[in-house]
């Protein structure tokens, strides 16, 4: 697999800094899915795609505040939540 850099706001990139390497590593390969969908659209502008999945996740109750309060629970909680194989954050 290749490297890229992505730009994040600070907190996130602290959270991200702190979380554990199974997570980063199962997110990586979801982030890797999502652009490989975006980038092989022919040509489909990937802004609008993230749109339509922001839109959706909201129209399911995934807002960007409850996004960022499930980013903010750590991996016991989740566990106590989710289960033990939660793929949640994965």
């Amino acid at each position: 697999m290749e490297r890229i850099v992505i730009e994040v706001d600070e907190a996130t990139a602290r959270k991200w800094d702190a979380t554990s390497e199974g997570v980063k590593t199962s997110t990586a390969k979801k982030i890797n899915e999502i652009l490989k969908l975006a980038l092989d659209k022919n040509g489909e502008d990937m802004t609008r795609l993230l749109d339509e999945i922001r839109e959706k996740a909201a129209s399911r109750g995934l807002t960007p505040e409850v996004f960022q309060e499930i980013m903010e629970l750590d991996d016991q909680t989740m566990k106590n939540l989710f289960g033990e194989t939660s793929e949640l954050k994965k």
